[in-house]
């Protein structure tokens, strides 16, 4: 049997909640688990955030003499040096994953896991799946009181052009909006206390709450607004902040780097630029995924969202149903983490 060690994402990851596998396989110690490190490992797993660079390449340096081979998974890639962290650290024993697409020639291999953790709850979980369930698709007799949903997390600078455009506007009215700005200024509607509610509901359950839909605020909205944490051209992440529409199969538009949607059909969903109208017209014309400059890719997705404010919503959404319907399949159909699955287990 292999000798396998890994930290508590990976075990959690390849495992879940079976003991006796964790057991057969690998030796996990939840506290200093470096330090019961033996010398003769066939492969370890560690991740982390990218955010303590000096930290994590001495920690990488001191397992590497004691392993055949190390994977490390990259949880968040903020940080501006990710891929030259990566070069940096090119070595045959090493293979790096992330949930994130890469535009260049990198050694980061594609890891989405959406959430916060290891764990996709919609594929798995109960309390997820009936969340699923309280999502309503758009009807002609229900009319909804606003267009958007626009939740905002911590300071982006995408995220400031979008709360610029946004102050900017003749149609506030239309949007469900919140921007909690350094955590401290807070919008409209306070949907992290909502998240908390929803979550409360099934008290037996301890997850994040940025795993939770906020279908109160979608069954109020008919099309999302996503600012991704990270606008970076050289690469697209994938988070829960698009996991979400695409769950509760909302149209959207995004606020990203360059080529995020082209990257995102390359993960097998489909986007929305190809549908037009009745008149010939493109329902939402998604040009401005390939503009380079930010402020001009951003302004551009605005120009969208101003031209879709006083549409006929049950139309758009009839229009845009078999994108919707495929994309929540492709969702919850597909393992998404099986590539790095087959480093530990590749039969």
């Amino acid at each position: 049997m292999s000798k396998i060690y890994l930290d508590s994402y990976f075990s959690e990851l390849l495992f879940g909640s079976d003991h006796t596998a964790i057991r057969n396989y690998c030796q996990f110690n939840s506290t200093n688990w470096l330090q019961t490190l033996p010398n003769d490992c066939d492969i370890v797993g560690i991740s982390f955030y990218t955010n303590r660079y000096s930290e994590y390449i001495d920690l990488i340096q001191q397992i590497l003499p004691r392993t055949q081979r190390l994977v490390v998974n990259l949880s968040e890639p903020t940080h501006s040096d990710l891929l030259k962290f990566v070069n940096d650290l090119e070595h045959p024993k090493i293979v790096f994953y992330s949930d994130i697409v890469v535009n260049e020639s990198t050694n980061v291999k594609t890891n989405i896991s959406w959430f916060i953790g290891p764990t996709n709850h919609y594929q798995k979980q109960n309390w997820a799946k009936e969340i699923l369930n309280r999502i309503r698709i758009p009807r002609s007799w229900e009319p909804r009181p606003y267009v958007y949903d626009c939740l905002l997390g911590t300071q982006k600078p995408n995220r400031d052009i979008i709360k610029q455009l946004y102050d900017d506007c003749s149609f506030k009215n239309k949007f469900i909006f919140s921007y909690y700005k350094n955590n401290l200024e807070h919008g409209l509607w306070d949907h992290d206390e909502d998240f908390l509610h929803q979550v409360s509901e099934w008290q037996s359950i301890t997850v994040s709450r940025y795993a939770v839909l906020p279908y109160k605020i979608y069954n109020q909205s008919y099309l999302s607004i996503v600012a991704e944490t990270t606008a970076d051209n050289r690469y697209s992440q994938f988070t829960e902040k698009i996991a979400k529409p695409i769950l509760a199969r909302r149209p959207f538009i995004v606020f990203c780097g360059q080529h995020y949607l082209r990257n995102l059909r390359q993960l097998g969903f489909k986007t929305f630029g190809d549908v037009v109208d009745q008149d010939g017209n493109l329902v939402i014309d998604e040009s401005y995924d390939t503009i380079y400059l930010n402020q001009h890719r951003w302004t551009a997705a605005w120009n969208q969202v101003k031209k879709l404010h006083d549409r006929n919503f049950d139309l758009v959404h009839a229009q845009l149903q078999h994108i919707l319907d495929h994309n929540l399949n492709h969702f919850l159909t597909t393992n998404w983490q099986a590539g790095i699955t087959k480093e530990f287990f590749p039969d």
